[in-house]
């Protein structure tokens, strides 16, 4: 509620997955060759709010700091297409984001969900 109060005011708010429950469990996306869940409530708040999704990767840098690399905003498909079916297109463009992100930067990805990913079933 209140990111996306927050987004209403014109503000910008960084959504990261929590782990907990994904909630599109009929929706699997495939990442490299493994299938997996994403959470979808960043979408929900994006249409909500009518704000961009802006993906980034982030890195540590020699220094200690953090360098964040912004991409293209994820676009909702235009037409009449349904809250859900535009949420699970959104989901499906950021699965295909971190597809890309982690093939070019793997040092972007943590260890932690490299561990995670490795653990996910191969796609049919």
């Amino acid at each position: 509620m209140k990111g996306s109060q927050t987004l209403k005011a014109g503000n910008i708010i960084q959504l990261v997955p929590d782990g907990r429950a994904f909630s599109i469990q009929e929706n699997p996306v495939s990442i490299r060759g493994r299938r997996t869940y994403i959470q979808s409530g960043f979408a929900r708040i994006a249409l909500t709010a009518d704000a961009p999704i802006i993906p980034l990767a982030l890195t540590r840098r020699l220094d200690g700091g953090f360098h964040f690399t912004f991409f293209p905003p994820l676009l909702p498909r235009a037409g009449s297409a349904s809250m859900e079916e535009t949420i699970a297109d959104l989901v499906a463009q950021y699965a295909a984001f971190l597809e890309r992100s982690w093939t070019s930067a793997p040092e972007s990805v943590p260890w932690s969900k490299m561990d995670n990913y490795l653990k996910w079933p191969a796609s049919d």
